[in-house]
């Protein structure tokens, strides 16, 4: 992290990382089929790219730049800051998604 361009203006795109990486290994599986039965549209995934862009940038400015200088200081700040502001948020989204089902089946 030399300082010549942050993740805001030249975000690293993982999945196409992976993917990249699969493809010259010859793996047989996408990293998208490891994670989903169904396969998300081309406009989904442009939206959740965009999200994933917008919540990155963000969570960007309020890290310290000391945690970002190793790469074990990265993962260890990705996992700390999903853990306490994205996940929790995706967990209730879930389960008011799952209630408003049962709810749904439980009035036919």
């Amino acid at each position: 992290l030399d300082g010549s361009a942050s993740p805001c203006t030249r975000p690293l795109r993982l999945s196409a990382y992976y993917e990249n990486t699969c493809k010259q290994t010859n793996c047989s599986n996408s990293l998208r089929a490891l994670y989903s039965n169904r396969a998300m549209t081309p406009e989904d995934e442009a939206q959740l790219q965009q999200s994933i862009d917008t919540i990155a940038q963000i969570l960007y400015r309020d890290t310290p730049a000391e945690q970002l200088q190793t790469l074990e200081g990265i993962e260890q700040t990705i996992r700390r800051q999903t853990q306490a502001f994205v996940l929790p948020q995706l967990g209730v989204f879930l389960l008011q998604q799952r209630l408003q089902q049962l709810k749904d089946t439980s009035e036919r």
